[in-house]
């Protein structure tokens, strides 16, 4: 077993599993807007329809997901053997052995550069010793809630109230999710399992800045729907860049992430959207003092 290749393969499926679960969310989003300007016999069959086939690609993605987690299996079972052995074949992981940030290699264990550019190694920022220390020092409840106040104010900040509860689930390579829910709503799910790591308060950075971008994308809409994608008024790029330095280009590369077929798309870790989410999640590791950290523990009610 070649151990890169296979821990290479392991993380594209899990990416997979991700993509899926995203586009599931676009569109049942999407279809049901659809209600407001369609109805009829033929509508409701339709969106009859769309419901069994959302159900089977979730399903597939269920199994991607298993299959990664297979596939670590095998890896780290190998790496096993190797180690008893002496050869020590293998590579460096990301928190809880598996991906720094939302993907991709620890920063922490392998350095880089420190930028987030298409075709560059991927930052994920480096967290100050002592926020690190108090943070691995919390029990994983008070880790969870002080993660929750994280995530409440990073989404305050986009000016997206409420925050979605988040969910504290085992994620099977990831360590982080977003997805839209519905039309306005937004989910977030973290690794539970990997969360005493400190590098984990990016990835809650990372998830917000994807509900970030998703909003600057729909408010830029205007009013079309997904059948034609209509330019926003340039006010709304003003606002947008003026509050919180949303760039036009950047909000056009998304609206063109999210409207394009998946072929059109660039690799998963050149997508605008990541290399985006990449840096904001990087900004706040890089930036986290303790005095934030006691901002977060006491919105939480957790004791510094």
């Amino acid at each position: 077993m070649t151990v890169d290749d296979v821990t290479a393969q392991a993380e594209l499926t899990a990416s997979g599993e991700q993509r899926l679960e995203e586009l599931v969310s676009e569109l049942e989003g999407t279809i049901g807007r659809s209600e407001s300007f369609w109805r009829g016999p033929d509508a409701d069959s339709f969106r009859s329809r769309w419901a069994l086939t959302s159900s089977e690609i979730r399903s597939t993605g269920q199994e991607l997901a298993a299959r990664g987690t297979e596939l670590e299996q095998h890896r780290d079972e190998q790496e096993t053997a190797s180690a008893g052995d002496g050869s020590g074949a293998g590579s460096g992981g990301g928190p809880g052995g598996g991906d720094a940030g939302s993907e991709g290699p620890s920063a922490a264990e392998d350095p880089v550069e420190k930028t987030n550019g298409p075709g560059e190694d991927p930052y994920y920022g480096e967290v100050d010793p002592e926020v690190a220390d108090r943070w691995e020092a919390m029990e994983d409840e008070e880790r969870e809630k002080v993660a929750q106040a994280i995530l409440d104010e990073e989404f305050e900040r986009y000016g997206i109230e409420p925050a979605p509860e988040i969910i504290f689930d085992p994620m099977h390579g990831l360590n982080g999710r977003w997805s839209a829910v519905g039309e306005d709503g937004h989910k977030i799910e973290i690794d539970g399992t990997k969360l005493k790591d400190p590098e984990m308060m990016g990835t809650i950075a990372h998830e917000a800045r994807h509900a970030a971008q998703w909003e600057a994308v729909k408010a830029t809409e205007g009013d079309s729907t997904f059948w034609d994608w209509l330019p926003g008024t340039q006010s709304d790029y003003e606002r947008l860049e003026k509050d919180y330095g949303m760039t036009p280009d950047e909000v056009d590369s998304w609206w063109d992430h999210w409207t394009s077929p998946e072929e059109e798309q660039a690799e998963y870790y050149d997508q605008s959207v990541e290399v985006d989410a990449r840096n904001a999640g990087a900004q706040f590791n890089d930036g986290i003092t303790p005095e934030d950290l006691d901002r977060y523990q006491e919105a939480a009610g957790v004791s510094p």
